[in-house]
């Protein structure tokens, strides 16, 4: 391991063997640390991208236009244009979330996720709706339209649904007849239940947090992952949750980028080469000697030393008695 190799105080007995243990540790290291970095890129791509995405989602709400997905536009558009260059006229063609509102906007995350994809099936005029069936059935394969729904607002009308009292239906404020007559056969007899322990009083019931019992099965319903459609505060609801992922998602952003900046950082050495690491090895062999010769070294100066004061000892004793002559 890399953490055991002492090169400060054990480097005399550094072998090739070490060194190549040392190298296929660096590599398998920096392999790891590149497929790190690599996730962490596409992550970051792919947080770009969500992100310019959301700028654009927050500025149309901000205008006060839902978010509705661009396909589900072009059906209800496409079915329109069809209809007006038939009769000669504008139809009316909406989506039946655009239809209603809530009276009590506790019961909304309930009611929405249990409609699900349902809010966004057309209503058009009874009178229209069979050819506006036609024109789904004509365009369907060119336009890849798939579980998309038209309500056949003549039929529901006509069978006259009414909503039991304390049903889920009576919290929902209906624009126009066909909607109401919708929303009465879809939640006329879904009972609202504000105790778990009365939830099986009735065939269909539903509580508030999404607790559901239908078909003598008891299940619970994502509140968390409905976006609401309903109603005129549902754009404003749609604004904030928009807003909240964002602010996540620029978080997330940032943690990413430190890692990336981390990765970059510890991914640029260099791993030794074979001849590297034989290279290293001749100069560790030889160098083995030095501590040694370095306190012969020592040696022979402290001796040179010695000589000289010996040599000028000498040298002025000889003055001397040369002056002594004199």
């Amino acid at each position: 391991k890399i953490s055991d190799i002492d090169l400060e105080n054990n480097w005399q007995n550094i072998t090739v063997t070490t060194l190549e243990e040392l190298q296929k540790d660096m590599v398998t290291f920096k392999t790891n640390l590149d497929k790190l970095s690599y996730k962490l890129g596409q992550k970051e791509d792919e947080i770009d991208e969500r992100l310019a995405s959301l700028r654009q989602e927050i500025i149309s709400l901000s205008k006060g236009h839902k978010n509705y997905d661009p396909n589900l536009l072009t059906f209800k558009t496409v079915i329109s244009n069809i209809l007006e260059e038939k009769h000669g006229k504008k139809i009316q063609v909406d989506f039946l979330c655009d239809l209603l509102d809530m009276k009590d906007r506790s019961w909304q995350a309930a009611t929405e996720t249990y409609l699900n994809t349902q809010r966004f099936y057309l209503i058009v005029d009874p009178k229209y709706v069979g050819d506006a069936i036609k024109a789904y059935n004509d365009v369907k394969a060119t336009y890849k339209f798939y579980d998309y729904g038209i309500i056949d607002t003549e039929k529901v009308v006509s069978n006259n649904y009414k909503a039991n009292r304390n049903s889920l239906a009576e919290e929902i404020i209906c624009k126009n007849e066909a909607s109401q007559a919708y929303i009465n056969m879809l939640l006329g007899n879904l009972i609202k239940c504000n105790d778990i322990s009365t939830l099986r009083n009735n065939p269909r019931s539903i509580t508030k947090d999404g607790m559901l019992y239908q078909n003598y099965v008891a299940r619970t319903l994502n509140l968390s992952r409905t976006l609401p459609f309903i109603g005129s505060g549902s754009t404003e609801d749609q604004l904030k949750a928009k807003q909240n992922e964002y602010d996540s998602l620029q978080n997330e952003l940032r943690d990413i980028q430190i890692l990336l900046n981390n990765t970059d950082k510890l991914g640029s050495f260099e791993v030794m080469s074979t001849n590297e690491i034989r290279l290293t090895c001749d100069t560790f062999s030889k160098n083995a000697n030095l501590p040694n010769l370095e306190i012969e070294l020592a040696k022979v100066q402290e001796t040179i030393r010695l000589m000289s004061d010996n040599y000028l000892d000498n040298i002025e004793r000889q003055i001397r008695h040369v002056e002594e002559k004199l």
